[in-house]
């Protein structure tokens, strides 16, 4: 999910949260890559999230902007163009992000990882919890 709020401290029209992972036909075109049992549909999901992640990568905003990107994982890796979006917002002195990595089980992902080991990234670990 990709939250963005934009120069009036307000969420912009498109909230959607992004369940752009579908469990449709895997022979579609669009469908040709999986993560366990999901299908992901990643022209759906590049049509949804950039340009809400577009104005973060400028650096013409007088004022800190927060830009909130739940999850960059394995699922979000398989689009280079969201990659290279995420990098250019981490870059902008103007904006803080708060974003959520994957917990590393085995097989490291080398993009998180760059994430994870950034000098101006500070990282929390969130322990399981348990919602009644």
């Amino acid at each position: 999910m990709v939250d963005c709020l934009n120069e009036e401290g307000k969420v912009p029209e498109v909230r959607e949260r992004l369940q752009v992972v579908v469990s449709g036909d895997a022979n579609n075109d669009r469908c040709r890559h999986r993560v366990g049992q999901y299908v992901v549909d990643i022209s759906s999901f590049e049509q949804l999230v950039l340009p809400l992640m577009d104005p973060f990568s400028s650096t013409k905003a007088l004022n800190k902007r927060v830009c909130v990107i739940d999850e960059i994982g394995k699922m979000e890796l398989f689009s280079q163009p969201f990659t290279s979006a995420v990098g250019k917002v981490l870059d902008n002195p103007s904006v803080v992000v708060l974003g959520t990595l994957p917990v590393s089980k085995g097989r490291l992902l080398p993009f998180v990882e760059e994430i994870r080991h950034r000098q101006d990234v500070k990282l929390f670990n969130v322990g399981a919890f348990l919602l009644i």
